[in-house]
């Protein structure tokens, strides 16, 4: 089979058959996986597995609405859904900054750093086999007895706050902000030195002190065991799911009445849902 045209510069093109032939599909290096459509089409279907869960359990379980708004009474206060918990009870430990805001960011920040630093070309894909096993227990015991013995230490959430009781700013100046001390500054609207002093005591003195724990505990590790940057992220990720778990256990299943520590077995009748003039 033959062709040809003719363009407008009087040049000749021609088109003199075509070859019989199977196109070779391209194989990715050992190791690795092609992003089309390997990776892209599994990623695919783990959506659309998660999102069948996410219907399920959206039909199995009823919505935790309350009864029907009521304008005379206001809402509790108290309750929370179970996936806020872990939030609400750092909240109630910590400065709102830090609880509500800072350490949540950090979790989801590492999230999604988890694949830049846990790579691993010789066992691409594996987290928990091996020596990773080992640091995943590791991480999960060394958060879970911290968490337990702190709230066995402090059921209440009151320690820091003892703290800024005790060495707030405002003593500096006899009890109250000096007349020289600026107003309305940054974002998070520092208005007096107490509220500087509450970030100081209750959020920063705390953030601090797990940065120190982990930081220690990364250091044992690289130093007596020899973890390297995969093994060291497998610590935190654990360490940090079984802390989420932990508080939203306590907070969604031990919290009481104002917010009292109890056995889950000992827990008295939830709070009236709302409270007021009604």
């Amino acid at each position: 089979m033959s062709t040809s045209q003719l363009d407008s510069s009087g040049k000749t093109y021609g088109l003199m058959g075509l070859a019989r032939g199977q196109v070779r599909p391209v194989r990715a290096a050992p190791g690795k996986q092609l992003a089309w459509p390997s990776v892209l089409l599994t990623e695919l279907l783990l959506g659309l597995g998660l999102l069948l869960v996410l219907l399920v359990v959206a039909a199995a379980m009823s919505a935790n609405l309350g009864p029907p708004a009521n304008v005379a009474a206001s809402d509790n206060p108290a309750p929370v859904p179970w996936f806020t918990a872990s939030v609400a009870e750092l909240n109630l430990r910590y400065d709102p900054i830090i609880g509500g805001i800072i350490i949540p960011s950090l979790w989801v920040l590492g999230l999604l750093l988890v694949p830049l630093t846990a790579s691993n070309p010789i066992a691409p894909g594996t987290w928990f086999g091996g020596r990773s096993l080992g640091f995943a227990l590791a991480g999960a015991a060394f958060f879970g007895i911290v968490w337990i013995l702190y709230v066995a230490f402090d059921p209440d959430g009151r320690l820091f706050h003892e703290i800024n009781s005790a060495l707030e700013l405002t003593k500096l100046s006899g009890g109250e902000s000096p007349g020289w001390w600026p107003t309305g500054i940054l974002f998070f609207g520092f208005l007096d030195l107490s509220d500087l002093s509450a970030l100081v005591w209750t959020g920063l003195l705390p953030l601090l002190v797990w940065i120190v724990l982990s930081g220690a505990a990364l250091l044992v590790g690289r130093l007596a065991m020899g973890a390297d940057r995969r093994e060291m992220t497998v610590f935190l990720f654990t360490g940090v799911w079984v802390s989420i778990v932990l508080l939203t256990f306590i907070y969604g299943a031990m919290r009481g009445p104002d917010l009292a520590l109890y056995a889950p077995w000992n827990v008295p009748a939830p709070i009236p849902a709302a409270f007021g003039a009604g």
